[in-house]
């Protein structure tokens, strides 16, 4: 990088070894932290550590073997890609072989030793004084927001019950003979969003290594994954800006709308979930290392763009393609304001081509599990039934609708100052962070806003993963072009983005609530619209050069969201128990006497957790916890549960309903209400364990 080559190396100044001391430094803390409890402290420090180990341990040595980029947060972004590579191939070798997680981990291991011999032969690569630097300024800005995380996050409800299932199957099965097995439902194919479990077997890896249980990881591997956050949207900030100060810039403004737009810690709550995951540090890494390839070409980058659209795709097929869109976006906008097709747009075409090849490979595998979703494609009646669901976030009809922009605008002050910052980028036409700004943006908004678009666009994903499009807009790019725009200004622009910040917070404060409460204004899209359709014009006409990121664009961007971090604090709250928790003795009956596998009767929200908690299947689980599928019929299970429980329901219907289902368990929730007759019936079944709450029992059903 032109930025970075300018600065000092150290190329022996941590010896000859760095590179191996390094890759020890994770083994010594999991053995350090196995000397501590499971829980509390001890899950920190173990889960950190086996985390380091199965996401960047191997993909460090591959990347070490192509030729490390000198920017650590790039290498890092790079280093979880091709980990995640990895893994995939362990987990496809696993389940052709019928084997188990073990298998999985000992071909990762023996993968990331014979590259890791390759990779020791090669001359230690210099180290960046300054970008090491400024990476670890990232690291350690991170551990306050990580400890907040820690302290507020407590419990594992709504999609984390679901993942928290799916890793405990592959930990826990002897066998993982298909991918179906790791489902909630008994052989009845796989679940789109999720048919290739391989973030669910890095969240089963980790558990493993670290020696915490499934639950315990899923919900503290969320502050664990907030430094490797921050560092890899600095890696994107110095791959876009061309300069440390740009990427310590991106890092703060990436942070802040990640941990500040809405209520509570936003996405830092739920990083350890496949789709927040995939719409944070993954996507921020496929960019990083897309427009450094961009930039600068070379084999690393180039294959890595590959890998890191392909683990995006697995982890959640909807991204890779959305973040092409974005991509796509910026390339248009840069051969208007360039008005030449480049050496570097020529590159930027072929990482977009290795950005939807994979992406493309793996959703033609998908595309029939896909096609049976009722979502895809969905009739009337279907698309009806959705919007009123997401109340308040569309426009139209069920032929014909949009985004509403106060849907976009919703989570408050930070969202609203980054699409008023939109046009500023106008004013450095010529900078690659300008085209990523406007072409992006008017892009994403154009998807949003246009019905004929936005209608096709939710036929082909869902409702439900449509309007997660907005979560693509590049809005932290915009704060810190914006940054740097006002950073010419020096004092006064600090000064200027403070009062803008305390204004905004003050204005409008956010939500972020599953369905919207308060829509927010919707002024501010139509601003960032019309005025990024005027700059992206004036950026054609006048090619403005714009200033270079520099410390004043830093100073800028941390008073901008500074009054943003003070007003969360007094609304951090630790979350609520969750009502429907099982028993600790529930907990232990269960895993001591259901065979792995067995099918279990009970009411829905009883029944999602109970499959978090043994590596089992449930008749039926909450209709917004699953995907509506033609074989897996998830509204048909919640009608046949409802009549086993029902009064009218004969014993011979309540045993046919069972078998149908080879359900061999029942587990009731006695401050649930069931019917005199229910009980009856309960009466001529074997108790197998019972408490002040929980009765759990055999079916007979064979």
């Amino acid at each position: 990088m032109r930025a970075l080559a300018a600065t000092s190396t150290w190329p022996v100044a941590f010896g000859r070894y760095w590179f191996q001391a390094a890759l020890l430094v994770p083994f010594l803390l999991l053995g350090f932290g196995r000397l501590l409890p499971a829980t509390g402290v001890g899950a920190g420090v173990r889960l950190a550590a086996a985390a380091a180990i199965v996401l960047l341990v191997p993909g460090a040595v591959v990347v070490r073997v192509l030729g490390a980029p000198r920017a650590v947060g790039l290498a890092v972004g790079a280093a979880l890609a091709w980990s995640l590579v990895f893994l995939f191939v362990a987990l496809v070798v696993t389940f052709a072989l019928d084997g188990s997680l073990t298998l999985t981990l000992v071909l990762v291991a023996a993968g990331t030793l014979a590259t890791g011999v390759w990779a020791f032969s090669r001359p230690t690569p210099p180290i960046d004084s300054a970008d090491v630097l400024a990476s670890l300024v990232t690291l350690v800005v991170s551990l306050p927001l990580a400890a907040a995380v820690w302290i507020v996050h407590r419990t594992v409800i709504r999609d984390g019950l679901f993942h928290v299932a799916y890793a405990r199957k592959l930990e826990e099965l002897p066998q993982l003979g298909s991918l179906e097995s790791i489902g909630h439902f008994e052989g009845v194919g796989l679940h789109p969003g999720y048919a290739f479990p391989l973030w669910h077997g890095a969240l089963a890896a980790i558990s493993r290594l670290a020696g915490v249980d499934e639950t315990e990881a899923v919900l503290r591997l969320n502050p664990v994954l907030v430094p490797l956050a921050l560092v890899i949207a600095y890696g994107v900030g110095v791959a876009v800006f061309r300069s440390v100060w740009g990427g310590l810039t991106t890092g703060a403004a990436a942070g802040a709308l990640w941990a500040f737009s809405g209520t509570g810690l936003g996405v830092f709550m739920s990083l350890s979930d496949p789709a927040t995951l995939a719409r944070g540090p993954l996507i921020l890494g496929l960019f990083a290392l897309f427009f450094a390839f961009m930039v600068e070409g070379g084999r690393c980058l180039g294959v890595s763009v590959l890998a890191a659209a392909l683990v995006l795709a697995i982890i959640h097929p909807n991204y890779a393609p959305y973040a092409a869109v974005v991509l796509l976006g910026c390339l248009a906008a840069r051969l208007l304001i360039t008005r030449e097709v480049s050496p570097d747009w020529v590159r930027g075409a072929l990482g977009v081509g290795a950005v939807l090849v994979p992406s493309g490979l793996f959703i033609l595998w998908l595309w029939p599990v896909v096609s049976e979703t009722n979502s895809f494609t969905p009739d009337a009646a279907g698309t009806a039934r959705d919007m009123a669901h997401y109340l308040g976030f569309f426009v139209g009809s069920e032929d014909s609708f949009r985004l509403d922009e106060g849907a976009i605008t919703r989570r408050g002050g930070l969202v609203v100052g980054a699409l008023l910052a939109v046009p500023l980028a106008s004013l450095a036409g010529r900078r690659l962070w300008a085209a990523l700004v406007l072409g992006g943006a008017l892009t994403i908004l154009g998807v949003l806003l246009l019905p004929f678009l936005f209608t096709t666009f939710a036929d082909l994903s869902s409702l439900s993963q449509a309007r997660r499009l907005v979560a693509f807009l590049p809005l932290s790019f915009a704060l810190v072009g914006a940054a740097v725009v006002a950073g010419r200004l020096r004092l006064a622009g600090v000064a200027g983005a403070l009062a803008a910040g305390i204004l905004l917070v003050t204005i409008y404060p956010g939500e972020s609530t599953y369905r919207i409460g308060q829509a927010g204004p919707r002024w501010p899209v139509w601003i960032a619209v019309t005025g990024g359709l005027c700059g992206l014009a004036y950026a054609v006409w006048r090619r403005p050069q714009g200033p270079d990121a520099g410390r004043w664009a830093a100073a800028v961007a941390t008073a901008f969201v500074v009054p943003f971090a003070v007003a969360a604090v007094p609304d951090l709250e630790r979350e609520p128990r969750d009502q429907f928790a099982l028993s600790s003795g529930l907990k232990q009956a269960v895993r001591k006497a259901i065979p792995p596998q067995h099918v279990v009767m009970s009411k829905p929200e009883t029944s999602y957790r109970v499959a978090a908690e043994a590596p089992l299947h449930v008749v039926a689980v909450p209709l917004a916890h699953t995907t509506d599928t033609t074989s897996a019929q998830p509204r048909r299970r919640l009608a046949d549960t409802g009549r086993f429980f029902a009064p009218e329901t004969s014993t011979a219907e309540r045993h046919d309903i069972l078998e149908r289902y080879n359900a061999t368990w029942l587990i009731l929730d006695k401050r649930r209400f069931y019917p005199p007759e229910f009980w009856t019936y309960v009466e001529t079944l074997a108790p197998v364990y019972e408490d002040g709450r929980f009765l759990f029992l055999r079916t007979g059903a064979s």
